[in-house]
């Protein structure tokens, strides 16, 4: 029961400190069958009624239920937009009340109509929707009724005011307005009801992102490696067709097609920031990227060889990744170039070994995996016959460098550089390799 007409109910009022006799109340009213001023995507009537939870607050909401920000989760873009309706009658005969619908079309999973009413004939107030971005909605606007204590023609006075904004901050969103009629503004026709059988399509326009790379398991991140590629896409797919366009400083990277629903970036070869744009009607959305390139890497020991017993020999498998970890690389390929041997020392000096201290690097270009990483070999073997065995050390200077897998020839970009430890400890033929603080030894 609401006794006073404020919209809410008695026992609610009762429980949460406001008057079921006293419809000064309406200043914060909830209409129990629809509104959600708070956000949280349940409505007043679920929470009221059926959970007992704060209509008002929107940290406050049934459990078992999708909460807007439970469903968005803590650090990621909402996925609701609040949008302003202001409608109601505006002339001086404060005569009439209205009624204002949105019924879904599409993209929303709440299928039953949302309304609200004038709470007073004669005024022109603003509520507010909570929707989900990605919408389509068919907006109408009912006559409700006209006030018994208007005496004055025409009765109806059919003049109505019928607006729609949003304050949202979401580039990525924006509320489009398929008026064709003219059935928003300020209409003043009096005898004549200009908004019967007319409708207003609005959308909530949404451009959303998605790397077509799996890893980093978050694809919808705006902070991409060179190279990588996104899917944009417009929802709701029934949205007018939309222009496509790449601006912010873009460097090399490419976006299209141009028309569509949907679009594909290609982030650049070189570190940039491009936005990518869609405009629908005249509204511009957008999504601004970072595209990001290797900075360094990072191994882990992935195996160590075994040799036959009494025979000298060290050789292990890095797992080398490139970094930052947060992008996904796969689109490049990396090498390593020899830069010369130092630090010869012991048996390693000349004459005995000086052929067998040069570098076999890995001369091909290598492809960077899924997760960022390739696989290195670096030992010392071979070192023959066993009376040469003793103290002895020499050390590989590597250069690493990285370019876009068969988009680029040359040498491409520095990455970093490696030394490579080789030591003989004694005449047990006692070895080690050491490369990127990662270390094997064996003895024979």
């Amino acid at each position: 029961m609401d006794t006073d007409g404020d919209w809410m109910w008695d026992d609610w009022e009762i429980g949460n400190g406001f008057k079921p006799n006293s419809s000064a109340d309406e200043q914060v009213a909830t209409d129990p069958n629809e509104e959600d001023i708070d956000g949280d995507g349940a409505t007043h009537f679920e929470e009221e009624e059926q959970a007992a939870t704060d209509p008002l607050d929107p940290n406050n909401f049934p459990s078992g239920t999708v909460g807007a920000r439970a469903a968005c989760g803590v650090g990621t873009p909402s996925t609701v937009i609040a949008v302003n309706v202001s409608f109601g009658f505006h002339s001086g005969s404060h005569s009439e009340k209205y009624k204002v619908i949105l019924e879904p079309v599409q993209g929303d999973t709440r299928t039953r109509k949302r309304d609200r009413t004038n709470r007073k004939y004669g005024q022109t107030e603003t509520r507010t929707f909570t929707l989900p971005k990605g919408a389509k909605y068919r907006v109408t606007l009912k006559h409700i009724g006209t006030s018994p204590k208007y005496r004055d023609e025409p009765k109806p006075d059919y003049d109505y005011t019928l607006e729609i904004d949003s304050n949202d901050t979401d580039q990525a969103c924006a509320l489009v307005l398929d008026d064709p009629e003219g059935m928003l503004g300020v209409h003043g026709e009096s005898d004549e009801y200009f908004a019967s059988g007319k409708e207003v399509l609005l959308y909530t326009a949404w451009l959303t992102s998605l790397t077509r790379a799996t890893i980093p398991t978050n694809q919808k991140r705006t902070k991409i490696g060179v190279a990588e590629e996104v899917d944009l896409k417009l929802k709701p797919i029934s949205l007018p067709s939309p222009t496509w366009a790449l601006t912010g400083t873009p460097g090399t990277s490419t976006l299209g097609p141009t028309a569509g629903i949907s679009s594909i970036l290609k982030a650049g070869k070189r570190a940039c920031t491009p936005t990518a744009e869609a405009t629908v009607m005249g509204k511009t959305i957008k999504i601004p990227f970072n595209v990001i390139q290797p900075t360094g890497e990072r191994a882990v020991k992935d195996s160590e060889s075994s040799f036959p017993a009494g025979s000298q020999g060290v050789l292990m498998r890095l797992k080398i990744t490139t970094l930052p970890e947060d992008v996904n690389f796969s689109k490049l390929e990396l090498i390593e170039i020899d830069q010369g041997t130092t630090n010869i020392s012991g048996i390693f000096g000349p004459p005995t070994f000086a052929a067998d201290t040069q570098h076999h690097p890995e001369t091909e270009w290598t492809p960077l995996g899924v997760s960022n990483e390739w696989f290195n070999d670096c030992g010392l073997i071979d070192v023959e016959p066993p009376s040469s065995w003793g103290y002895g050390t020499f050390d590989y200077s590597i250069e690493v460098r990285w370019r876009v897998t068969g988009v680029e020839n040359g040498q491409g970009e520095f990455l970093a550089n490696r030394t490579q430890l080789m030591t003989m400890h004694d005449n047990s033929g006692k070895s080690s390799v050491q490369k990127m603080n990662r270390t094997a030894t064996r003895t024979p």
